[in-house]
């Protein structure tokens, strides 16, 4: 059986702000970033027209200036250490993020995750074209996926994350931890709480 290990990005394996947030201060767009937040977080507005709304805002933007926003990415202390103690014990490790693909991969190479999942900003001939691919909307539904494609089961699965769109992640796995918890919701339903800024503490207690 295939032990899988769901980790988070932004403010999991990685420091400061979200990737999200990194691009948007790049671009001077602040204001507007707040206002598509609140938006969502009000319910007036779904998660694929935030992100949307969000990238419409990028558009006609050089793709490398994107990339020089979130890049090099700030790991966490401990996070390659973390992800080769997940594999040692035989699990199969699975960045989920809602954060941006071209920092989420970076991570994943350095990290040497197994798989990664983000969601993906179109580009056409190296300019932002105003595109966004929601791959990690809701994590849960990527997590049934992977899961069903491959017939395999969350009965010693591993969660690690630390804010609330990483609740439904932690409902569908077997052991969980908080990290650096960034919302009281994230709290309640996992079954550890750190906070540390050694990321190898969290996979020790997730392991226990």
């Amino acid at each position: 059986m295939v032990k899988y290990a769901f980790v988070d990005v932004d403010g999991t394996l990685t420091t400061g702000l979200s990737s999200w947030e990194l691009v948007h201060r790049h671009f001077n767009l602040i204001d507007e970033m707040e206002d598509h937040s609140a938006r969502f977080y009000n319910g007036e507005i779904t998660y694929d027209e935030w992100a949307h709304l969000d990238v419409a805002l990028w558009k006609g933007r050089p793709y490398a200036e994107l990339n020089a926003a979130v890049n090099p990415p700030e790991l966490i202390k401990g996070a390659k250490e973390g992800i080769d103690l997940l594999k040692l014990q035989g699990y199969h490790v699975v960045l989920l993020s809602g954060g941006i693909d071209v920092m989420v991969d970076e991570v994943k190479r350095q990290v040497g995750a197994n798989e990664a999942y983000s969601n993906q900003i179109g580009q056409t001939n190296g300019i932002i074209d105003g595109s966004v691919y929601t791959t990690v909307g809701i994590k849960s539904i990527v997590i049934r996926q992977i899961m069903e494609s491959n017939g395999h089961s969350l009965e010693s699965s591993i969660a690690i994350g630390d804010n609330v769109n990483d609740v439904e992640m932690f409902e569908l796995s077997h052991r969980t931890v908080a990290i650096n918890p960034k919302s009281d919701k994230i709290v309640k339903v996992a079954d550890h709480v750190i906070e540390t800024d050694n990321f190898i503490d969290a996979v020790k207690l997730a392991l226990q």
